[in-house]
């Protein structure tokens, strides 16, 4: 299932989840503490919903754009649709370009702002995406939670 504030049109075949941090060690931790409730809530739509299965996919090497999950609609008649996939990122070096319906950031407080409005920001403006930014404010006015609170005042 997939919950959002609004109405998306888009051509994107997937509904894209992003988490970043600022090291790849966080990450990878927080991607596989992520995954296992992920993978409960597809196990407890698939006990709900006997006749349309989630099927998932995981990659077990989380790199950066390649540690990722999938999950897909599977129908007993067999045909497979593309539902939902996430992957994560490091925010402190320059990223490919991705799409995202959703940006979660773990530890904005220790990411620089100007490397993440350049590199991971334009990821969800295809979609209208949301960002959502997690972490303890600090001194340093050059991170990214410090100038997103500053913005919004």
């Amino acid at each position: 299932m997939v919950f959002a504030l609004k109405y998306i049109e888009t051509d994107i075949e997937r509904f894209n989840v992003i988490l970043g941090g600022y090291e790849n060690t966080k990450v990878q931790k927080l991607f596989k503490e992520c995954k296992v409730y992920i993978y409960k809530a597809v196990e407890f739509y698939n006990e709900r919903h006997r006749d349309k299965l989630l099927t998932k996919k995981d990659m077990s090497n989380i790199l950066d754009n390649d540690g990722k999950f999938e999950i897909d609609k599977k129908f007993l008649d067999g045909d497979i649709i593309p539902y939902s996939q996430g992957f994560a990122i490091t925010c402190s070096k320059n990223q490919d370009s991705m799409t995202s319906h959703i940006t979660i950031i773990d530890e904005a407080g220790l990411i620089e702002n100007s490397m993440y409005d350049v590199s991971i920001a334009p990821f969800s403006t295809s979609t209208a995406g949301s960002q959502c930014f997690f972490g303890v404010p600090g001194f340093d006015s050059s991170s990214l939670i410090y100038m997103k609170y500053k913005t919004e005042e």
